[in-house]
């Protein structure tokens, strides 16, 4: 998978997909502000933390469902 904020798109390869077709999603509006507010978010409290959406210690979030 590629992000690209400053194209506003996120780019998956076949193989994350499920049926394995490389697929692009379109960033706009509110979903691409949030994305961004979450980037800057992240970039404050833990700089070297990969992950866009992360945990109250910076850790990835595995199930949504939990956090």
């Amino acid at each position: 998978m590629q992000v690209d904020l400053m194209d506003g798109k996120i780019r998956l390869n076949p193989r994350d997909t499920k049926n394995n077709e490389a697929r692009v999603i379109c960033l706009e509006g509110e979903l691409l502000e949030a994305i961004n507010f979450q980037r800057v978010l992240r970039d404050q409290k833990f700089p070297k933390c990969p992950w866009v959406f992360f945990g109250e210690t910076g850790e990835r979030i595995k199930d949504f469902r939990g956090s």
